[in-house]
């Protein structure tokens, strides 16, 4: 058996080695240590340092159990207990505990500018999101710390657009961006969305291009914008570009075949003739039920402007039903038919 001695000696020298932040050794020297010679007042100390330690070395497995005993005990470290308690049921999104522990350090001075932000994320991410909008609200007249106030500008702007209410997130969008040093590019992807929503075009536009790298998670996402606000501002040619895009990295069949039919479209638009043509066939081939009437149509309108009236007829009778549409595409290749014979004539 180890003596007294040593075992006190192993519990000072994991103190020191935890005041002066050498957590792996202040760990190594508090387990060897042990407990049986500690008072209840440096049981809760030593736990709590434990556990610190344990966290800011990334054993998260391992210090649950020490907190728990600090935030138990009434002393000077329930409170910083709770908190870390707390931080780590939240990320382990544990949110009923995680609020329980926040909510007795609420107004502690060390925790106020940010627990209250917790809170209401685990508000919005326990689906209570109208009363989290309600709280935070009243928040932005207080005289919360930057970072509390930037990151619940973040939240609202989240808030806003699930409600899709695009000038309000837009405008939380804005003022969380400005109080931010460093600005992701997933936020100027929100912010390009909310103004794509609210038809500012030039400026979404100009925002979406701020993006240099996008993550595959959401280059969909960045493309399907990209091309939108081309198509609204006439830069057809960049809107083509990442409707390519869009159809390469697509992730199910049905929005590749929705994709690719806007990219024929556009190829109608742009191109004409034996381009427009040729687009309009490999899309009717590829994808036969997919917009049928709509591609047999502009297939029979381009097949006329082409003078190709066998094709054009040829369409027409193979149409399934007799409508309204089909007879005056008849109309029109008929009346293109005797255009041609009087300027033969």
């Amino acid at each position: 058996t180890r003596r007294s001695s040593d075992l006190r000696g192993y519990t000072l020298m994991g103190k020191y080695y935890f005041l002066h932040g050498q957590y792996q050794e202040s760990i190594r020297c508090y387990e060897q240590g042990g407990i049986s010679l500690l008072t209840n007042e440096e049981l809760v100390e030593r736990n709590f340092e434990l556990g610190y330690a344990y966290l800011v070395s990334g054993q998260l497995d391992k210090v649950d159990r020490y907190f728990q005993t600090a935030r138990s005990i009434p002393g000077d470290y329930f409170k910083p207990g709770n908190y870390y308690h707390g931080l780590l049921a939240y990320y382990k999104k544990q949110y009923a505990e995680a609020r329980s522990s926040f909510l007795q350090v609420k107004d502690d001075p060390r925790y106020k500018d940010i627990v209250p932000f917790y809170l209401l994320e685990i508000r919005y991410l326990s689906g209570e999101k109208d009363s989290a909008l309600q709280e935070a609200l009243p928040s932005f007249d207080s005289k919360a710390s930057l970072l509390f106030r930037n990151e619940l500008h973040a939240l609202v702007a989240q808030l806003y657009a699930e409600k899709d209410m695009p000038a309000q997130a837009l405008l939380h969008q804005q003022q969380y961006m400005q109080g931010e040093s460093t600005v992701s590019d997933q936020d100027y992807l929100r912010l390009g969305y909310y103004q794509l929503q609210l038809g500012q075009y030039d400026t979404a536009l100009h925002t979406l291009e701020q993006i240099q790298q996008a993550d595959s998670s959401w280059s969909s996402s960045l493309h399907a914008l990209l091309a939108s606000a081309s198509l609204q501002t006439g830069q057809f040619e960049k809107a083509r570009t990442h409707l390519r895009a869009l159809i390469d990295a697509a992730p199910s069949d049905a929005m590749r075949e929705e994709w690719a039919y806007q990219l024929t479209l556009l190829a109608t638009e742009l191109d004409g003739g034996e381009q427009a043509y040729e687009a309009l066939r490999t899309f009717q081939k590829t994808y036969p039920d997919t917009h049928a009437d709509i591609i047999r149509q502009q297939l029979v309108d381009v097949a006329i402007q082409l003078h190709r009236y066998e094709d054009a007829k040829q369409l027409l009778l193979t149409w399934p039903s007799l409508s309204f549409t089909q007879q005056e595409l008849f109309q029109k290749l008929s009346f293109a038919l005797g255009c041609d014979k009087l300027i033969g004539a």
